[in-house]
């Protein structure tokens, strides 16, 4: 189960960060984490990018685990969150899709929502990504996606299914129903379908 009891992060040797999160031993949308989620640095996104800078950088870790959890969910679209400084990712939690129509559509529940918010104060952390899936169309915010954006602070990057061979990641800022662009690094087409 994920600890509601403050906790510090420490930054180790290796670059990875150790925390109070019990990733083995979670609870029903935290199983996703288990599967899903993502701990350590060098994860990029910010929605003010310095000039030829990417807004979103992953690690190849981040991106398989992002792809194999929307591949997992497909035909559903699936849902996770990223918390760290601001302009970084240091975890990605991976969270039920709880709307009712979650082929076109996403939500996280209120005890999700509360229980990242409570991590990532615990912290001194943001919210730093919103990350979900469409799983039959381009990686391009719905009308949906935009007036729902609550985050102006966060990227929000998205994984087109359509070719679930070869997918697609873009990133965005949205702010104010405002739609920008912003490059994506570290989001290569996986060695096994290259070619």
């Amino acid at each position: 189960m994920v600890s509601d009891e403050t906790g510090a992060a420490e930054l180790q040797p290796d670059g990875s960060v150790k925390t109070d999160i019990d990733w083995v031993n979670v609870t029903t949308s935290d199983s996703l984490t288990a599967l899903y989620g993502w701990q350590g640095t060098g994860v990029v996104a910010t929605t003010d990018p310095a000039e030829g800078a990417p807004g979103l950088a992953l690690n190849p870790k981040l991106w398989e685990r992002l792809q194999a959890f929307g591949l997992t969910e497909k035909p559903y679209e699936c849902v996770g969150v990223g918390l760290g400084p601001v302009g970084e990712v240091h975890e990605f939690h991976p969270v039920e899709n709880v709307h009712e129509e979650p082929v076109t559509r996403y939500d996280i529940s209120a005890k999700d929502q509360l229980r990242l918010f409570r991590r990532a104060e615990e912290q001194g952390w943001e919210i730093t990504l919103m990350f979900h899936t469409h799983p039959a169309t381009e990686p391009e915010p719905s009308v949906t996606d935009v007036a729902n954006a609550g985050w102006p602070g966060a990227v929000y990057a998205i994984l087109g299914l359509a070719d679930p061979v070869r997918p697609k990641l873009r990133a965005w800022r949205i702010v104010d129903e405002t739609v920008s662009e912003l490059p994506v690094a570290g989001a290569p087409v996986p060695p096994h379908v290259a070619g």
